[in-house]
């Protein structure tokens, strides 16, 4: 089964603060106690009139098994009272009963959280256990019995960035590769397979390496926070000396200096690689250059 993601983390209301990955210490399951909706439909039909500015849960698993992942995990939610500041918050749609493929997306979303937190089964609680509630509507000693079993994670599925003929580790494509080629443009290293249409576990590293360097979540996806930014990137880079060499890069000007006076030229492919150590070759050709002046 792949799992469909509608990512709409650069659509939600936020609050201003964030918090630490490292602080979250459960996962806590949720329903909704009705039998249909979505984040727009909680958050305008109770959760903007109680005031919130921020919605209550980080995924939302709907009826057919779509997930909707509605924010960062550096996100505090208003999931349980009292104990959100540590919370990583699921909720599926129903009330008390819960179709096979969501139970299907339960389980690989939350394995893939507990993973990513470092935490095991007995981390997972349900709402009803921290504070007294029918949510979520189902036995969670039995959810927890069903996620100690080590099941093959399979691979999700994200519409948002390529389409629908795109999930993670099984994506290729025209799009994929004006991906890998704009990471590369911006200095990130595919070094093995580079822009060759397929998005692997090499593509993933450099997506996660770019939203380091850029103070983004890393997640390794490319959602619409990270596809913004790698764009923005590009447009700067337009105006530089080099494709790889933005305006705002420390060593923009002096960079445009050598290559005005013709002492330092690009690669082949019109790049400036400026993060690349400059080999004896490469130093002699300079000083050649500096004693033709």
């Amino acid at each position: 089964m792949t799992i469909v993601i509608q990512d709409i983390r650069s659509q939600t209301p936020k609050r201003s603060t964030t918090r630490s990955e490292t602080n979250i210490n459960k996962v806590v399951r949720h329903h909704s106690a009705t039998t249909s909706g979505d984040f727009w439909i909680f958050w305008n039909g109770r959760w903007v009139k109680l005031g919130w500015i921020v919605g209550g849960y980080h995924e939302i698993i709907l009826p057919d098994g779509t997930v909707q992942l509605c924010y960062d995990p550096n996100m505090i939610t208003n999931g349980v009272a009292g104990h959100n500041s540590r919370s990583y918050h699921i909720c599926v749609v129903g009330n008390g009963k819960f179709t096979p493929v969501q139970e299907k997306a339960w389980e690989e979303r939350c394995r893939l959280a507990m993973k990513r937190f470092n935490l095991k089964p007995s981390d997972v609680v349900g709402h009803g256990e921290l504070t007294p509630s029918a949510c979520p509507g189902i036995n969670m000693n039995t959810v927890r019995s069903r996620l100690g079993k080590v099941n093959p994670i399979e691979p999700t599925f994200f519409s948002n960035a390529f389409g629908r003929d795109c999930s993670r580790f099984v994506c290729k494509g025209a799009k994929v590769k004006e991906l890998q080629e704009k990471l590369l443009l911006l200095g990130e290293k595919l070094p093995r397979f580079g822009a060759d249409s397929d998005f692997g576990k090499e593509t993933e590293d450099g997506i996660k390496t770019f939203q380091a360097r850029h103070d983004l979540v890393v997640d390794g996806i490319a959602g619409p926070t990270t596809l913004n930014k790698i764009e923005e990137l590009i447009k700067l880079s337009n105006k530089g000396p080099f494709p790889d060499v933005s305006t705002d890069h420390w060593a923009s000007k002096e960079i445009e200096t050598v290559k005005e006076a013709g002492i330092m030229n690009g690669f082949a492919d019109g790049t400036f690689k400026p993060n690349e150590p400059v080999t004896r070759a490469q130093l002699a050709t300079v000083a050649a250059n500096l004693l033709k002046k």
